[in-house]
């Protein structure tokens, strides 16, 4: 599916600032059970950590397909398909990575946020620009 068959639903009842990222396809279908679900707490952890939302749902779509039990053959779990030893490296720097971010959801995603959201920041630290 591309990109033009998805078109942002905006609930009245929900502020932009507050948007959840729900999507309706072109034909009109419910959005993915999980992705609707997850987007509240995905969202606060974007806006913690300034990261895009949108970047963040695009990483659990193709490493996961939005599936919390997901595990890769290199060993990668969860929905940000993080492995054991990023988790521990994040842990081990007093980064906020639970140890139960295998089988907690919202551990899973807090981790996976708080990673991307450090390799930016090297990312912009090494070519010179600002935080």
């Amino acid at each position: 599916m591309t990109a033009d068959e998805y078109m942002p639903y905006f609930d009245s009842a929900v502020s932009d600032e507050v948007y959840l990222g729900t999507f309706l396809n072109a034909a009109g279908s419910a959005p993915r059970a999980n992705e609707a679900a997850y987007s509240p707490f995905i969202l606060a952890q974007t806006k913690e950590k300034d990261v895009s939302f949108w970047l963040i749902k695009a990483v659990i779509q193709q490493e996961s397909s939005w599936d919390p039990q997901a595990a890769s053959r290199a060993g990668s779990l969860g929905l940000m398909q993080l492995t054991a030893g990023t988790a521990t490296e994040l842990r081990e720097s007093g980064k906020d990575c639970p140890a139960d971010y295998a089988e907690n959801i919202e551990s899973n995603i807090r981790c996976g946020v708080g990673y991307l959201a450090d390799l930016i920041a090297y990312t912009k630290e090494h070519n010179g620009e600002q935080n």
